[in-house]
């Protein structure tokens, strides 16, 4: 950043529920699906972590690291689902990614009843359901929105 671009540069801001403002540096970036390492290996999982209401969720950095402490890196639900939550995508419309997260458990849970007992399917989508179930109060009570200067 040059020396004039550094005197008119105005720093970010986030405002949390609480009104409580904190720096760009206080913030990041939440993947749900983290545990990146995991999401690499093919073009669908990359998708899967880069979902509506998967990320970004803007959280402050204190939350985030007590998040990823707390709960476990989530399961990698197989293919069906993977390509269920992307094609449903286009029939969400809501206005935050909290609210976007929240339709994706709704229909994870939908799709876990529907698909009956012990199967892969219920299974795999029950067990990812829980992992974000796990997060969400961590992402809640974490996220920030731009402060408006």
């Amino acid at each position: 950043m040059s020396k004039e671009q550094m005197r008119t540069h105005k720093p970010t801001w986030y405002v949390d529920s609480d009104e409580r403002v904190y720096s760009h540096n206080q913030v990041n970036r939440h993947h749900v699906m983290h545990g990146a390492a995991r999401f690499t290996g093919s073009i669908l999982l990359k998708k899967l972590r880069d979902l509506p209401g998967f990320y970004p969720h803007l959280i402050v950095i204190d939350v985030h690291k007590e998040l990823n402490k707390a709960v476990a890196d989530p399961p990698i639900p197989n293919d069906n689902i993977i390509n269920e939550l992307i094609v449903v995508q286009r029939g969400i419309e809501v206005a935050t990614s909290l609210d976007r997260l929240d339709a994706n458990m709704d229909y994870l849970q939908r799709m876990a009843i529907r698909a009956g007992v012990l199967t892969e399917n219920s299974t795999d989508a029950w067990d990812l359901l829980d992992n974000l179930q796990q997060q969400r109060p961590f992402i809640e009570r974490g996220r920030v929105t731009l402060l408006q200067q």
